[in-house]
């Protein structure tokens, strides 16, 4: 099944991942009195899943552990 799609360009989910994060500030800034979620925590959420992302991304693809008590 596999060979009926074409593969999808990289640059696809780079440009969607920018568009939702812009999407998010904008929402967050937009509604900040009902949210109550500042730019920053965004970000600071954003970073700190790209932060335990690799460690996860490296355990199960080259079965390799980084401790993750070395970012605490």
């Amino acid at each position: 099944m596999k060979k009926n799609y074409d593969l999808v360009p990289q640059w696809w989910f780079y440009s969607l991942l920018i568009l939702i994060i812009g999407l998010t500030l904008l929402t967050c800034e937009g509604f900040g009195i009902q949210l109550q979620l500042p730019y920053w925590g965004v970000l600071i959420g954003i970073s700190l899943t790209l932060l335990f992302t690799l460690p996860i991304y490296m355990k199960l693809s080259f079965n390799y552990t980084i401790s993750v008590s070395a970012y605490c």
